[in-house]
């Protein structure tokens, strides 16, 4: 999918900008007009204190009804603005590939081929990827870690398939990701991200949401057990059925972490041969999040994990670590290795572990 997201981000603004200028405009000309109508009657003829009172009530309640309007008018057009992008979403193709690839088990050696990609958004000109090369093996845990801006979230999205790499290429099972159809490649992957949504519905439906009508159960009822669903599922009336949020009626609200849960149950519950964790455990707090990792890790063996994480201590039991800077590949090997090197990833790796070591001398 090509991106004009400035340009049209623009075009949206400026249209607003000026539909809230006239209604403003509008709103101060009616203020104007209700004074001027005043004078003119308090010039023309004899206007008692009672008169000047009610025409002033008048012209306040106007204003305040016109001001009602011109709100709920400006919320409208605002409304309408998200519906256009909506609707412009929905009518969006779907991608063509040069060739229809069938992913089969072609290249068993390297689940993923990364071949100098590089990456900038539309309207840009510096690259966020620079010449980024690396191998996964099947069946590995590869941990991808930087400092922020470092390009981590973009390349995540590059393996995914959501963003087209500018310069270079990525194969999947010896298969260029540019000439697998979406749906095929979509299949092979799962991936949750660290802004997860909170879907309000059913659990059975938030877990099995990509096939709600024809749920598989014995794939629900693994992907709840080994995202620890079943730990607060028991204590619900209606089980899997249980309504989550507030929109809908008898619905019940969870807890931050439940919500991750029924998130993580999501991802599993696809059975995808590759797994991408994309920072979703950036507000929890370091044991929580090493625990989830961990968790994570034993869940994905067998299958290919990719991990962003900021905090290190999560990658220690990767099998490989691939660090960026700055848009690109700098360091790559095992948490030993990278210790050896005595490079980024040892700089960053000693600045977190001081970090530690000197909030616990001062709780201590």
């Amino acid at each position: 999918m090509t991106w004009k997201a400035s340009d049209e981000q623009y075009e949206l603004e400026k249209y607003r900008m000026k539909k809230e200028f006239n209604i403003v405009s509008l709103h101060q000309v009616v203020n104007a007009l209700f004074i001027l109508g005043i004078i003119l009657i308090g010039r023309n003829n004899n206007i008692t204190i009672g008169d000047f009172v009610a025409y002033s009530q008048l012209l306040s309640m106007s204003t305040a009804t016109i001001k009602m309007l011109s709100g709920g008018i400006g919320t409208l057009i605002n409304q309408g603005l998200y519906i256009v992008d909506m609707n412009k979403f929905i009518t969006i193709p779907e991608k063509t590939t040069k060739k229809m690839a069938v992913l089969e088990h072609v290249d068993r050696t390297h689940i993923f081929s990364v071949e100098n990609i590089s990456f900038k958004y539309p309207n840009s000109d510096s690259f966020i990827l620079k010449n980024i090369s690396f191998a996964i093996s099947q069946g590995e845990t590869v941990a991808i870690v930087g400092e922020n801006g470092s390009g981590k979230s973009t390349l995540i999205k590059c393996l995914l398939g959501l963003y087209s790499a500018k310069e270079g290429r990525i194969l999947i099972d010896g298969e260029d990701i540019e000439d697998i159809p979406q749906k095929e490649l979509y299949r092979k992957m799962t991936a949750l991200f660290q802004d997860f949504v909170n879907y309000e519905l059913t659990i059975e439906e938030n877990i099995a949401l990509s096939e709600t009508e024809d749920i598989n159960q014995i794939q629900f009822n693994k992907a709840i057990n080994e995202a620890e669903v079943i730990q607060f599922l028991d204590m619900l009336s209606e089980k899997e059925k249980t309504t989550l949020g507030y929109t809908l009626d008898n619905g019940r609200e969870l807890s931050g972490g439940q919500w991750q849960r029924i998130a993580l149950g999501r991802a599993l519950y696809k059975e995808a041969e590759i797994i991408f964790l994309d920072e979703p455990t950036a507000s929890l707090d370091p044991i929580s999040e090493v625990k989830l990792i961990n968790r994570f890790i034993d869940i994905c063996k067998g299958k290919t994990a990719i991990i962003i994480s900021h905090r290190l201590a999560s990658c220690l039991s990767a099998d490989k670590i691939i660090v960026l800077h700055e848009g690109r590949v700098i360091e790559v090997g095992n948490h030993e290795e990278l210790l050896l090197l005595r490079g980024q990833y040892y700089q960053m790796f000693q600045s977190q572990a001081n970090s530690y070591q000197y909030q616990v001398g001062c709780s201590s």
